[in-house]
């Protein structure tokens, strides 16, 4: 899946990714910034997952997937 987000706040983004990976998302806080990322290739939904996670940590948050 290829994707674009320009501006989009997090939690549009995070609820995009609970939709196409089937899951529900919760979370406790998110950055204030905005979601700015264009893939230029498919990914699968776990490099996704994978993908948002990187920027989330490097504003000093991580996406948690409960077993």
């Amino acid at each position: 899946m290829q994707f674009q987000f320009r501006g989009q706040a997090w939690p549009d983004v995070l609820d995009w990714f609970g939709e196409i990976a089937g899951m529900s998302v919760d979370w406790q806080e998110l950055p204030g910034d905005y979601v700015n990322i264009t893939t230029q290739r498919g990914y699968k939904v776990e490099e996704i997952r994978d993908l948002l996670n990187r920027l989330l940590l490097a504003r000093g948050f991580t996406m948690l997937q409960q077993a």
